[in-house]
């Protein structure tokens, strides 16, 4: 590659009480063989001392402290407009709970050359407890099903070789230009944390952009490490879910996403709530405290419906306290 021709690309990793995955990632980011970029590390309100570990590791490290915990969508949008701020022409966003190939830039410069203008691209996301095994690799919207249809969950290597057109790329490892983001905008940041990147590619691709997977851009994912338990996750599904289902579908379109996926799952966490209220009420009677596989899924869908109730109520950003804690 032309050295003269290459775009300056800043990678983002947010972190939030995560040191020391931060550090391997970052650790594994500086062998990048690309020569023209830089890390950013976001410090999403770290309570863990992050701040202070990584400046004594990485002295040199452009860390932008944001003082609280905006989640992912806030956070990230602090380190997107101080890179497009520092003329950057692309952004990266990579999960801390990652590691990367050393080609992995490389992979994504060569990729984009050869695609649309302001395509959005993401790479082949491993397990990293079981390195050889996708765990994303993209996904493409059915509309005849009203769902995502997930590409290369559980499959290998091998069996995806090609650059793949999706519809959605995960937040994991997102490739952003600064005219896709100039035009689209950065993340809605109702949405705090789950879906911010569903709709930021949902609305690049009705401004006119692509959206490729690349088999180069090898990434290993730690998996889970942004949600504190099941309950957490729940929470955010389940809200935002219908938030980007109110800010992407209209008319028969939209009736159709809630028919086919959101009524059916939200009356099956309905009844498992109630039977599980039953099930704990009968160990109350007999002096006994409900199993803990049982007590979990009470949280969790304790938590899921706690998450429509906000979404009724208008109530985004963060979840309630007793989500995050998991009592």
């Amino acid at each position: 590659m032309n050295e003269l021709n290459l775009p300056h690309v800043v990678v983002i990793v947010l972190n939030w009480n995560g040191v020391d995955d931060t550090i391997e990632c970052i650790a594994s980011i500086k062998l990048s063989n690309y020569p023209h970029f830089e890390i950013m590390v976001v410090d999403n309100g770290s309570t863990d001392g992050s701040a202070a570990l990584l400046r004594s590791v990485y002295p040199d490290l452009w860390l932008i402290e944001t003082g609280a915990n905006l989640g992912f969508a806030g956070g990230n949008n602090v380190g997107m407009r101080a890179a497009l701020a520092a003329e950057c022409d692309v952004v990266v966003l990579l999960n801390n709970d990652t590691t990367v190939a050393p080609d992995w830039l490389d992979s994504f410069v060569q990729a984009a050359q050869t695609l649309p203008a302001g395509s959005i691209l993401g790479g082949q996301i491993f397990y990293a407890s079981q390195p050889s095994t996708i765990w994303h690799f993209g996904a493409r919207w059915d509309a005849s099903r009203c769902r995502f249809n997930l590409l290369g969950r559980g499959g290998l290597e091998s069996q995806w070789q090609s650059i793949e057109a999706v519809d959605l790329i995960i937040g994991c490892c997102i490739w952003l230009p600064r005219p896709t983001i100039e035009t689209v905008g950065l993340f809605e940041e109702a949405f705090y944390l789950n879906y911010e990147e569903t709709d930021l590619c949902f609305r690049a691709r009705r401004s006119g952009f692509s959206l490729y997977s690349v088999p180069g851009v090898k990434i290993w994912h730690k998996i889970s490490a942004s949600f504190k338990g099941r309950p957490h996750n729940a929470y955010f599904i389940f809200r935002n879910r219908r938030l980007w289902i109110d800010r992407q579908f209209h008319g028969n379109e939209r009736k159709c996403v809630l028919k086919s996926i959101v009524y059916p799952e939200e009356r099956r966490v309905r009844r498992k709530y109630l039977l599980r209220q039953i099930q704990k009420s009968f160990y109350r009677l007999i002096g006994r405290q409900l199993p803990v596989q049982a007590a979990e899924k009470l949280q969790f869908a304790r938590a899921a419906l706690a998450g429509v109730a906000d979404y009724r109520a208008g109530r985004f950003g963060d979840c309630p306290d007793w989500v995050r804690s998991g009592r």
